[in-house]
């Protein structure tokens, strides 16, 4: 008898013990496909639920953060508006949105001491924000741009060309005669000195407010400044124009968009910015 021949003669005679394994076989397979696809299944619910949840959440989050931010700048403009009568505590409460179940706020001033708080009314210990580093590193900025709008007002003070200019507009806006028309001929005639010294005269801002605006920032804070004072978007324009890098015609949207009175508080904080500043700290 050959070797296959005995094989075969072996399986046929335990024919149901090889039946029964591979009957095992088969049900473990099966067993085994089935919790794979259940664990394939789950990872995939589990990753679209995560997905939804964090989708969900940025969308909550993303809405609460423009909600307190709006909250905040009309707070910050009826604080500006009156501060001496400004209530927080009140303002708050009346507002629903930020209440101080969920946040503390709090108005520090550019010295950073608090001037209101709602840990006030809960008798806190009110942090000292003089010592914190924002507030050290703000301050060495303001010494410096102080120093550096003292050596500049010097420089420029003792420039003839600039005193010319300057108490050319002076007797020109003595005289009722510094208009906007006035103003748009000197940004034409591309007179620097003359538009620079017309603005602050006009905005009732310090020189070295409106040449920062004019060199280091020309755009958005022109804006303001032309806004605060009615100047047409011609003038605007040519007073943008100035600046050779600036391009006047992406502001024209953003001139029509801006309001005279939103311009006209912001240039109030500018003044109340810059008294600050000229201020010795106490």
């Amino acid at each position: 008898m050959t070797g296959s021949k005995k094989i075969l003669h072996a399986l046929v005679r335990h024919r149901a013990v090889v039946l029964g394994a591979i009957l095992i076989s088969l049900v473990w397979m099966a067993v085994f496909f089935f919790l794979k696809n259940e664990h394939d299944s789950a990872e995939r619910a589990a990753i679209q639920n995560s997905t939804n949840l964090a989708g969900a959440f940025e969308e909550h989050l993303s809405r609460s953060l423009i909600e307190i931010d709006r909250s905040l700048k009309i707070m910050r403009a009826l604080y500006v508006r009156d501060p001496g009568k400004f209530d927080l505590v009140d303002w708050l409460k009346g507002s629903r949105i930020l209440t101080d179940d969920v946040l503390q706020i709090a108005i520090v001033g550019r010295d950073g001491t608090v001037k209101l708080s709602t840990s006030s009314k809960d008798n806190l210990e009110l942090p000292d924000y003089r010592v914190s580093d924002y507030y050290m590193a703000r301050k060495v900025r303001e010494m410096v741009k102080q120093a550096a709008d003292q050596i500049q007002t010097q420089l420029r003070d003792h420039t003839s060309k600039f005193a010319e200019a300057r108490a050319y507009v002076e007797q020109l806006h003595r005289d009722g005669k510094l208009d906007e028309a006035q103003v748009c001929k000197f940004a034409e005639l591309r007179k620097f000195d003359e538009t620079a010294a017309a603005l602050s005269l006009l905005t009732d801002l310090p020189i070295g407010a409106i040449e920062r605006a004019m060199v280091h920032d020309p755009g958005d804070q022109i804006l303001v400044l032309a806004k605060s004072i009615d100047l047409s978007w011609k003038t605007t324009r040519a007073i943008l124009m100035l600046d050779s890098g600036v391009n006047a015609a992406e502001y024209v949207d953003r001139y029509k968009k801006l309001r005279l009175e939103t311009a006209r508080s912001a240039i109030q904080f500018y003044r109340l910015r810059e008294r600050a500043t000229k201020t010795p700290p106490r």
